[in-house]
């Protein structure tokens, strides 16, 4: 990350004071392209953040109270803070990622608070003897949440090729009775 961040304030100038399509053809930041392509101009450093997002959800976290529920409730916090941050700014020049990165975060706290009721009732259960929960009902919760987002993003490419890529044939009609057009697809992607 701090490379990047690096990387990225030193072409900042480049980079902050440029519509989408303009960025695209300067060929003092196109080498970056793979760290601002996605994101909005003023939100040109949104990688670095979700690099350390990443960092702190995957690698920083073992570091917590490794195995303990203080764990997962700084998981939760570190997610929770992350869902509202994307929610909040909507950094991405495509809406439908910001769609998808704010359904990740909350299957990440879906499956961090699930994890965290299975710790609970496995102490719960050791401690007094007494199950109360159904942990493998939880199992299958989690298997569930975890098969969602990719299952969302794939039905969302396949409406994509659908009603944007088809040409005239047996897609046009249903393109003119939900009043859709190319050009209005392409706009609604890059957020015009």
């Amino acid at each position: 990350p701090l490379l990047f961040t690096w990387l990225l304030r030193r072409s900042r100038l480049h980079l902050e004071n440029k519509r989408y399509s303009t960025r695209e053809n300067d060929l003092t930041i196109r080498h970056l392209r793979f760290l601002w392509g996605p994101y909005k101009p003023e939100y040109y450093y949104f990688e670095v953040v979700e690099l350390i997002r990443k960092l702190i959800q995957t690698s920083i976290i073992v570091f917590v109270a490794d195995g303990s529920a203080m764990q997962m409730i700084f998981l939760i916090f570190v997610t929770i803070v992350s869902a509202v941050t994307i929610n909040k700014l909507l950094p991405y020049v495509a809406k439908p990622n910001n769609f998808l990165a704010f359904l990740s975060q909350s299957v990440i706290f879906g499956i961090s608070f699930i994890s965290l009721m299975i710790k609970f009732a496995q102490e719960y259960e050791i401690a007094t003897g007494i199950s109360r929960v159904d942990v493998a009902a939880l199992n299958v919760l989690l298997i569930l949440l975890m098969i969602f987002v990719p299952s969302v993003a794939v039905v969302q490419i396949c409406a994509d090729l659908i009603l944007w890529r088809w040409g005239e044939g047996a897609c046009f009609s249903l393109r003119r009775m939900l009043g859709i057009n190319k050009m209005a697809m392409m706009n609604r992607a890059v957020g015009n």
